[in-house]
């Protein structure tokens, strides 16, 4: 239980002594502050553990006792994900003991007879304070629904492995669930929740085998931080398989981006070109896996320099315009009918620049309307002159994207390029 659930609750001590005394005595000093369970033995206790499991705040555990001692009650405690974070005090007359339940667990000690009743209330005042205060630093290292790291741990801890473990070679991967939306929407939230743990369980697996940590991020991504692995396309088709056994009737289909280990490169930015590689195959079934290499980098290198560039070259006039005619062939003579707006782009120091090169990446980072509206403006300014030189108006057709499609001043902006052209005309 989390220290935020307890308020307006007592804590909840579980004493375990096979001395009825004893058990009277911890009871008295406790009871004024906490809500006290008792068990005489360690088959009692472990059952009352089970039964309280989410609401116990301490165990006062005796070492010796009949028919399960506490040495045993630790072992098994300490086994079980579910025990092993419930703090425990040993009660012992035994002071060697100490060694032994310190590494089965034990977090404190309380030597008997027992003497100063404030003593024991501030042990384990202090003991489950202390107990507390891990919980709440785990409960915001960890997603609580795959149990893995949360994003600002997950890189700490990477950041951690990279400086203090220079002789292992760490690749960043990155695994995204395809239109993962798609899935919450047709089979419930319950049925992507459980999808999301079952991928992290098996992330889990993965790591239990290798070294390196894992963390999820946002919806439907997760990161992890491995050892470098010879074949990435292994993995992936040990969680697309764990995926595609869970639910056989529904589509849920895995991509992964991969960023080797190079010397000197910190995990930030392997992330960031793991990330950029997995979304390289957004939408392509047939190569779900991705490795970033050197020609990746540089494509990345040289789009970054295009969006540097795209407002200079809107300003200057980089880009051109071009007009591929269309005609009328039904006539003997065929006949110019209207034209067509292509662009190209003529940048300064890297030449001329395919529409191919920039269009699709102004589309995916949202600037293709700027592009739009330069083509739009010089086609209708165009428009004009064709009109004062030749007496006549030349149909010309215009792209539109997805973008303007949404734009909710498109009217008004192509009605203030047609003004555009009527003025000049």
């Amino acid at each position: 239980m989390l220290a935020s659930e307890h308020i307006g609750k007592p804590h909840r001590v579980l004493v375990v002594d096979d001395q009825e005394i004893n058990r009277d005595l911890l009871g008295l000093v406790l009871e004024d502050r906490y809500e006290v369970l008792f068990a005489e033995d360690g088959a009692e206790a472990l059952d009352m553990i089970q039964q309280n499991i989410n609401s116990l705040s301490l165990v006062m555990l005796d070492l010796i006792m009949p028919n399960l001692d506490g040495f045993e009650v630790l072992r098994r405690m300490k086994a079980d994900p579910r025990m092993k974070d419930i703090p425990v005090i040993v009660l012992t007359a035994d002071k060697s003991a100490e060694l032994e339940a310190l590494q089965l667990g034990a977090a404190d000690f309380i030597i008997k007879p027992f003497d100063i009743h404030e003593v024991i209330l501030a042990r384990a005042g202090r003991i489950i304070e202390l107990s507390e205060g891990r919980q709440l630093i785990s409960s915001a290292e960890t997603d609580r629904l795959t149990m893995l790291y949360s994003r600002n741990f997950f890189f700490e801890y990477a950041e951690r492995l990279y400086r203090y473990h220079k002789e292992l070679h760490f690749d960043a991967v990155v695994i995204n669930i395809k239109q993962f939306h798609s899935v919450n929407d047709l089979n419930g939230r319950e049925f992507g929740d459980e999808v999301l743990r079952l991928i992290g369980d098996e992330i889990g697996a993965f790591l239990y085998e290798t070294e390196g940590i894992a963390a999820r991020f946002e919806a439907d991504r997760f990161a992890v931080y491995c050892i470098h692995q010879e074949d990435y396309s292994a993995v992936l088709s040990r969680l697309q398989q764990k995926v595609s056994n869970m639910s056989p009737n529904v589509s849920i289909r895995l991509r992964m981006g991969v960023r080797e280990w190079t010397e000197g490169a910190e995990p930030v930015l392997l992330f960031d070109h793991a990330r950029a590689a997995c979304n390289m195959v957004r939408g392509n079934y047939n190569q779900p896996l991705m490795i970033y290499d050197e020609s990746m980098r540089e494509r990345e290198l040289f789009s970054q320099r295009l969006l540097n560039d795209l407002r200079a070259a809107v300003e200057e006039r980089h880009f051109k315009v071009y007009y591929q005619p269309k005609y009328d062939i039904r006539s003997d003579k065929p006949r110019l009918t209207s034209a067509e707006t292509l662009i190209r782009w003529a940048h300064p120091e890297l030449g001329m620049i395919s529409p191919g090169d920039f269009i699709p990446l102004f589309e995916s980072k949202g600037l293709i309307s700027i592009v739009d509206s330069y083509v739009w403006r010089e086609a209708a300014a165009q428009i004009a002159e064709w009109k004062r030189r030749y007496g006549f108006t030349l149909p010309v057709s215009v792209n539109l994207s997805r973008a303007d499609i949404f734009d909710q001043k498109l009217e008004e902006k192509l009605i203030r390029r047609s003004k555009l052209m009527v003025d000049n005309g």
